[in-house]
């Protein structure tokens, strides 16, 4: 992973981005009589297939790898905490917005702790 500003940058906004459209996306389609389960695998098939479209935009500007794992763990997690906070809490739009870009930024985190605690490097 890269230790540039630039690229940082760029991996928290399109992990967050991701992660956002995803939960924005999932209350839309997720209404309040679903299951939770449901939601939630719908969520994760929504997150995987937009950061699958998502991606190749932000790897021309930011790199293929740092963008294609975080950013399909973002709308996975993303969409599955989105889709089984819809039925359970009846989250607006905006709240799946939130919920998702908060999601993301905690893959785009956790992604760089475990790859510094893989090459034995302190932050």
């Amino acid at each position: 992973m890269e230790h540039r500003a630039y690229f940082i940058v760029g991996d928290f906004f399109s992990c967050i981005v991701t992660g956002g459209m995803t939960g924005w996306l999932v209350t839309g389609w997720v209404g309040s009589g679903w299951s939770m389960f449901g939601g939630m695998l719908l969520g994760m098939g929504v997150g995987m297939g937009l950061a699958f479209l998502l991606s190749p935009i932000f790897m021309t500007f930011f790199g293929a790898m740092e963008v294609m794992v975080p950013g399909m763990l973002s709308g996975m997690l993303g969409g599955m905490v989105v889709g089984m906070g819809v039925p359970g809490d009846s989250l607006t739009a905006l709240d799946g917005w939130i919920q998702g870009g908060v999601a993301g930024g905690v893959v785009v985190m956790a992604t760089y702790a475990m790859n510094w605690q893989v090459k034995g490097v302190r932050p």
